[in-house]
């Protein structure tokens, strides 16, 4: 786990990075979905995401808070999967560390 300085930042990171731990041991094989901007974020702060699954409606909303808003860093992904439909897309992507 990473050593932080300031104690409350790390009093609030541990829980999540526990709680990711003990998620992906209970999926074994399986997939630990992060739903939600703002733990998906966090999450990929801290290394703790392998791959992200984005889901693409074509829908402008024109509000709202942007999904990788405020990440603080550059990511690099590499494409594992796109698949198109009339009315949406998938993509899949992988985290390069």
């Amino acid at each position: 786990m990473r050593s932080y300085p300031n104690s409350r930042k790390s009093c609030a990171v541990a829980p999540r990075i526990a709680a990711v731990r003990l998620a992906t041991q209970a999926a074994g094989d399986g997939w630990v979905s992060l739903l939600g901007g703002t733990i998906s974020r966090q999450c990929l702060r801290l290394g703790l995401v392998d791959e992200l699954h984005l889901d693409v409606a074509p829908v402008l909303l024109g509000d709202g808070i942007s999904l990788f808003a405020g990440l603080g860093r550059h990511i690099e992904l590499e494409r594992l999967d796109t698949s198109a439909f009339a009315s949406e897309a998938h993509l899949r992507y992988r985290v390069l560390r």
